[in-house]
């Protein structure tokens, strides 16, 4: 859930900044946005500012995602949303965000963006 949430709210501040807003206003209306998990506060500065030194890389984000479909899977039960969140942490991986926290997958909003 943590990777799928990351993802989410990198969307949402790419969105945000693509549109001009207030970096401050921005974290501020994510911070006390009920849906934004709290496990998600923490990581907000560096999906913002793009400082993405390693709390988990994001192969290994891709990895636990993978890995929890496997299992899934294995019983007969098919995760599309899980696999969708695997294949963009393995993207960010590819591009050169392998050993990079889980926020670097951000960075491929702002790639397409420029």
């Amino acid at each position: 859930m943590l990777m799928s949430g990351v993802a989410v709210v990198a969307e949402a501040v790419a969105a945000g900044q693509a549109a001009g807003l207030d970096e401050a206003m921005l974290k501020d209306f994510l911070l006390r946005w009920p849906t934004v998990a709290p496990a998600l506060h923490n990581r907000l500065d560096a999906i913002l500012h793009g400082d993405h030194r390693g709390w988990f890389a994001t192969r290994l984000g891709a990895k636990d995602v993978r890995l929890i479909a496997e299992v899934a899977e294995s019983k007969g039960l098919r995760l599309p949303i899980a696999r969708l969140v695997e294949q963009r942490y393995e993207e960010a991986a590819g591009h050169g965000w392998s050993d990079s926290d889980i926020t670097a997958v951000v960075e491929l909003l702002r790639e397409r963006h420029d």
